[in-house]
């Protein structure tokens, strides 16, 4: 949330994690954020996360992993995730290899 007139945040998460093979971890998560206190009202609104993650160990130092996540946002007109874009909806990907020395 961006700052503004709203005075009191609050968050709820729940997720789970799986090792489906020896290799492979997956995980998921939901994030519910909610602003309000906003005398205006511009401030006050709710925030949506998902987040969806995949790690395959191809040994004890190296792995690959692939994320998805999505934001979108909803309320108050002052809440935006871009202000050039006016934006209140995301989605990102993360993609990777890994090596520890």
């Amino acid at each position: 949330f961006q700052p503004g007139d709203a005075d009191k945040r609050q968050l709820f998460k729940v997720g789970v994690g799986y090792q489906l093979t020896p290799q492979l971890n997956l995980g998921a998560h939901y994030f519910r954020g909610k602003q309000s206190g906003s005398a205006s009202g511009a401030s006050n609104g709710k925030a949506n996360f998902y987040v969806a993650v995949a790690d395959y160990a191809f040994s004890k130092r190296t792995d690959a992993y692939f994320g998805v996540d999505h934001t979108s946002i909803s309320g108050g007109t002052a809440l935006v995730l871009d202000t050039a874009s006016g934006a209140r909806s995301r989605t990102g990907i993360t993609a990777g290899i890994r090596h520890r020395f």
